[in-house]
């Protein structure tokens, strides 16, 4: 990177860095600031843990009823962004590592529980952003300094590779055992003088579906499993208090997600709505770090419950 943009880098407390979040659960979503403008040629890496606890595993879209399951997950996050035809493109990828325990009750009859426990690699993640509107490539710190932000839209794409531990003998798995691909529209109205206004805020609005490949050897001996699409809004309201502190309330409304065992429908579509909060305090040395909390509060019978906490070190350069 230009070393003329390492004082800037440092200096921004009010950087909207691009923060993306492994998965979908547990009131998570993707985060505040997920995928704000960031000058061109800059890297971000970003160190979580996230602490879920609920009915989900780290899987996106899966739901299992009756559960009580914990889940705790380290993930490295690495981010650079070009110059693509004159607009911000950002490549990234998520590597996770973690653990899955609990127990549930065999097809929903309470008098039959189960119990497990495994730790290893989750699924990998591959993805970019790609901002068509309000999203030009800013490439010095000029041009990023001096720009007026506004409305800003995007097309997002993430696969989810099975590289994660995985065995259907096993009761609980961190790998997932079959590809996943979510697209979405991120937009955001970014409102502040500059990316240096002390009172910049924005509102966020990121629709999203994600598409689920079979698993070809799942759980319990069936030959193959499948799910429809899951459909998500996500939502946030993020503003500036100084130059060293930003907050946000956010939201997250899923949608679908029907499971078929062998072609057979399962009857359990999922619906569920969560709300959660997030903090993010920059260091003088240009470090941020992140806190959120999320949970949700109301769900079908087949949605999903629980809360998930989650902690994040962001540095660039």
């Amino acid at each position: 990177m230009n070393r003329s943009m390492r004082p800037l880098l440092s200096a921004l407390a009010i950087l909207p860095l691009i923060l993306l979040t492994p998965g979908e659960a547990a009131a998570g979503g993707d985060g505040p600031r997920a995928y704000a403008l960031i000058p061109s040629g800059t890297n971000v890496t970003k160190f979580m843990f996230l602490s879920l606890d609920g009915n989900q595993s780290f899987a996106p879209g899966t739901v299992v009823r009756g559960s009580e399951l914990d889940v705790n997950v380290a993930a490295l996050q690495y981010v650079r962004s070009f110059d693509l035809n004159g607009n911000s493109f950002a490549p990234f990828m998520v590597l996770s590592y973690g653990s899955i325990d609990g127990a549930f009750s065999l097809g929903g009859n309470p008098s039959t529980v189960l119990t497990g426990e495994e730790d290893g690699l989750f699924d990998l993640q591959l993805g970019l952003v790609y901002g068509f509107l309000g999203s030009p490539a800013l490439n010095s710190p000029a041009e990023y300094a001096a720009h007026k932000p506004g409305l800003q839209m995007g097309v997002l794409a993430k696969a989810f590779l099975p590289v994660g531990s995985y065995d259907s003998g096993r009761v609980l798995n961190t790998g997932g055992n079959r590809y996943a691909l979510q697209l979405g529209l991120p937009t955001t109205l970014a409102m502040g003088a500059s990316f240096l206004d002390p009172n910049f805020s924005t509102i966020e609005v990121l629709p999203s579906v994600t598409f689920f490949g079979d698993n070809d050897d799942p759980v319990g001996g069936a030959a193959t499993s499948g799910q429809d699409p899951l459909f998500a809004v996500e939502a946030h309201f993020t503003r500036n208090f100084g130059r060293s502190f930003w907050a946000s309330l956010d939201a997250l409304y899923e949608y679908g997600g029907e499971t078929q065992t062998d072609g057979i429908d399962n009857d359990d579509r999922q619906e569920a709505f969560s709300l959660g909060a997030s903090v993010n305090y920059t260091l003088p040395s240009g470090v941020n770090l992140q806190a959120s909390y999320g949970e949700v509060i109301g769900s079908n019978q087949n949605g999903p419950d629980g809360s998930q906490l989650r902690f994040a070190v962001i540095t660039t350069f």
